[in-house]
């Protein structure tokens, strides 16, 4: 189980969304398996809701973010119930 810093949720601001499919994570420096309620989880769906702009967000599946925190930027990959961080973001070829 991974446990973040407690002011990750409340400082981390969503820069940018890449919907289903457009974009991958690259120099990717960490990589987090979980499940449904987990913290990861709890991430992602808030993720989704600041990228909407509506509290009810849904997070899809094979998407990523480009998320601020800190004076860093972070690039989070939400694939099949892994999450990929890393320093760096491509376009998927179409």
């Amino acid at each position: 189980m991974i446990e973040f810093a407690m002011d990750f949720r409340a400082e981390a601001k969503v820069v940018k969304h890449f919907p289903y499919r457009t974009a991958e994570v690259v120099n990717r420096i960490m990589r987090i398996r979980y499940d449904s309620a987990d913290e990861m989880d709890y991430i992602h769906r808030n993720f989704a809701a600041e990228a909407s702009g509506r509290p009810n967000g849904r997070p899809d599946n094979h998407e990523c973010y480009q998320v601020e925190y800190n004076g860093a930027t972070l690039y989070f990959e939400f694939s099949d119930w892994n999450c990929y961080i890393g320093t760096k973001i491509r376009d998927r070829p179409t």
